[in-house]
């Protein structure tokens, strides 16, 4: 197991719903950004691996939404010509891969971001941000943006219930009953 893998491991990120649907679009991210994490691991050792994995996951965040940006009217173009030629029932079964590396990398990134207990609202903007980059993707879907904003935001909240350090303890404790 690479250094990636156990560090997703450790901080559960098999709790999101969809990263644990989509198991071969993670597969595919941490194959391609395993070098780089244990590289930076072993450059900077006094820096947490969260940090890292932070810093990693915003790196693929912009390039994945840059890809997205690049290939979206062509997607989009071959999609139209899919539900015209099979019908919508026939072309939901195409998967575009960028939209799918975007939402997985955006679930992972607002995760750790709740994990680190970072600020609620920039991850509300990140999330917003990705719902806007994604929207005619999102509708093609029929998917709800509300509803997938929300799915977004709840990865930042399973992260912030997931960092052990947050929720021991009574301080944890006091944290967890004055935020219901």
């Amino acid at each position: 197991m690479t250094p990636l893998n156990q560090q997703i491991q450790e901080m559960g990120f098999k709790s999101i719903s969809f990263v644990d649907q989509h198991k071969a679009a993670r597969r595919r991210w941490t194959k391609e950004q395993a070098p780089l994490f244990a590289k930076v691991c072993e450059n900077k050792p006094d820096t947490s691996p969260t940090l890292h994995l932070l810093g990693i996951l915003t790196k693929s965040h912009i390039e994945a939404s840059a890809q997205y940006e690049k290939v979206a009217a062509s997607s989009q173009h071959m999609q139209q010509v899919l539900s015209n030629a099979l019908g919508d029932e026939h072309a939901d079964k195409f998967t575009n891969q960028s939209a799918e590396d975007l939402m997985l990398i955006t679930h992972m990134w607002l995760y750790t971001q709740g994990y680190l207990n970072m600020d609620f609202s920039l991850a509300h903007d990140h999330a917003e941000q990705t719902q806007n980059t994604l929207q005619h993707e999102l509708v093609i879907k029929r998917i709800d943006l509300d509803s997938f904003r929300t799915g977004l935001m709840q990865s930042f909240y399973l992260g912030k219930e997931a960092n052990p350090v947050q929720t021991n303890g009574i301080l944890g404790w006091l944290k967890r009953l004055f935020s219901i």
